[in-house]
């Protein structure tokens, strides 16, 4: 048994890391999606309608990555409580 545990511990926790940063990128990524796009056009009415067609994708774009951050968001913190809770146990047990 110590074999396995002493395998699974840093695979839960490689996993957990993966997870992780799989989440600060698509922030990330979101985070760069309110960034003003700058325009070139010296018409008003031009420059008004692609600032509206550029923000009507920024918040579709944004609602496609919500569903996909709560899920990594849910599954980072799931694995990080998991990967808590065997440390934990096994410190005060010894083996499972």
């Amino acid at each position: 048994m110590e074999g396995a545990q002493s395998s699974v511990f840093p695979l839960l926790y490689s996993l957990w890391g993966v997870i992780t940063v799989a989440l600060i990128v698509l922030l990330s990524y979101r985070a760069t999606l309110s960034v003003e796009v700058n325009q070139y056009s010296t018409d008003e009415i031009e420059q008004n309608r692609i600032r509206e067609k550029h923000a009507q994708g920024r918040i579709i774009e944004r609602s496609r990555l919500t569903g996909g951050i709560i899920a990594l968001t849910v599954l980072s913190g799931g694995l990080l409580l998991t990967n808590v809770g065997f440390s934990v146990y096994y410190l005060m047990v010894g083996s499972f």
